[in-house]
C-alpha cells in the first residue's frame, strides 16, 4: 500500500522519520519512500532498507521494490531515518508499506528540520544597525 502526505515543507538536511509499531501479529513493513516535487518534476526515492534503522531488519520480499524491505520481528515499535539532500521547497511524500493481514500495525511521519551550521549566515540575526547622532536643526539664515 501506498499513504501520500502532500505539502510537506522541507528543507536540505531535513531527517524525515517513520515510526512503526506493530501489534501481536504484525511485522510493520515498509518499503520504501518517493519524495515528489510539489510543483513536479523527478522525485527522490529512498529504499527502506538503505535508511538509518532502529530495531528494523532488512528481510526479502519479493513484492518490495529492490526485492527487500524493513519489518519489525522482536521490537514492538522501530524507525527508519533519511536525511533529505535536495533543494529547499515544498513536497509530496510517498510511503510505500506492507500492510499486516489484520491491518494493525501503525506509521508515523514526522520532520525535524537540519540544525543551523556555523556556516549558515541566514540563521544568525543581524546586528542591529549602529546608533544615529541626531540631525542637528538649520541655524537661522543658513541655506
Amino acid at each position: 500500500k501506498t499513504r501520500l502526505v502532500e505539502k510537506v515543507a522541507l528543507k536540505n538536511g531535513t531527517a524525515l522519520i517513520l515510526t512503526g509499531e506493530r501489534d501481536e501479529d504484525g511485522r510493520a513493513g515498509l518499503d520504501c519512500v518517493d519524495v515528489e516535487p510539489a510543483a513536479g518534476g523527478q522525485p527522490l526515492h529512498f529504499e527502506a532498507e538503505n535508511m538509518k534503522l532502529w530495531h528494523y531488519k532488512a528481510a526479502k520480499n519479493r513484492l518490495a521494490s529492490g526485492g527487500r524491505e524493513i519489518a519489525l520481528e522482536q521490537n514492538r515499535t522501530g524507525t527508519a531515518k533519511i536525511e533529505f539532500p535536495g533543494v529547499d521547497g515544498t513536497y509530496t511524500v510517498k510511503v510505500r508499506y506492507r500492510s499486516d493481514d489484520d491491518g494493525e500495525s501503525r506509521f508515523t511521519l514526522s520532520v525535524q528540520d537540519p540544525e543551523p551550521n556555523e556556516t549558515d549566515n541566514s540563521a544568525i540575526p543581524a546586528a542591529p544597525a549602529a546608533p544615529q547622532a541626531p540631525a542637528m536643526p538649520a541655524l537661522p539664515g543658513a541655506e
